[in-house]
Parts: C-alpha cells; sequence; structure tokens
C-alpha cells in the first residue's frame, strides 16, 4: 500500500475546521461534554471523562445494542468507590476502570 504524506501548514487556525472535519468535530463534542455537561473537569479526572467520550463517541451508532452492553458492563467490572477515584489505587486494567472497553 503505497501512501503520501502531506504536509500543511495552516496560517490561520480557523482553516482547521474545513482541513480536518471530522477532527474538529470530535475535540468540539469533547469540549462540550466536558465545558457543558460536567461543567468542568478537574485535571487529575479529565483521563477518566475523556475515555467516557470515545466510549459514547464509539457507540454513537450502535443504538439497538445500548442497553445489553451497559448490563453487561454493569454486571462485569468491578465497583469503582470514590476514593479509587481519587487515589486511582486498587484499578488494574480491564478491571474497575473502562479503557478495557474502548476497544470492543
Amino acid at each position: 500500500m503505497n501512501l503520501a504524506h502531506c504536509r500543511v501548514v495552516l496560517r490561520n487556525p480557523k482553516d482547521a475546521g474545513r482541513l480536518l472535519p471530522w477532527v474538529h468535530r470530535v475535540i468540539a463534542n469533547a469540549k462540550d461534554v466536558i465545558g457543558g455537561t460536567h461543567r468542568g473537569v478537574a485535571d487529575k479526572h479529565l483521563n477518566s471523562y475523556l475515555t467516557e467520550v470515545c466510549y459514547r463517541c464509539n457507540r454513537r451508532f450502535r443504538e439497538k445494542e445500548i442497553f445489553d452492553r451497559l448490563v453487561q458492563a454493569c454486571v462485569s467490572t468491578q465497583t469503582v468507590t470514590y476514593t479509587n477515584l481519587i487515589q486511582r489505587q486498587g484499578f488494574t486494567p480491564g478491571k474497575g476502570d473502562y479503557s478495557n472497553m474502548l476497544s470492543r
């Protein structure tokens, strides 16, 4: 597979929305979720909120599977307490954090 790399330097940052519309839309949606729904996020929790944004984005066209996948996620993950969120201790990949669900 032959792919060519084309470098583009933008003089006006507002042109990025026209050049890469999907990237612009994903970043705008992430900003809306964090700034709107959650009213801002502390730096130590930012990764968890961005993981949620990715999870929602990856499943936006799977409306028929939502309930079944929610039930599956609830019964197959360990409980996440406030202490776990604050300290980030006791988390192991695939148990208690949702990073393993991004690939599904």
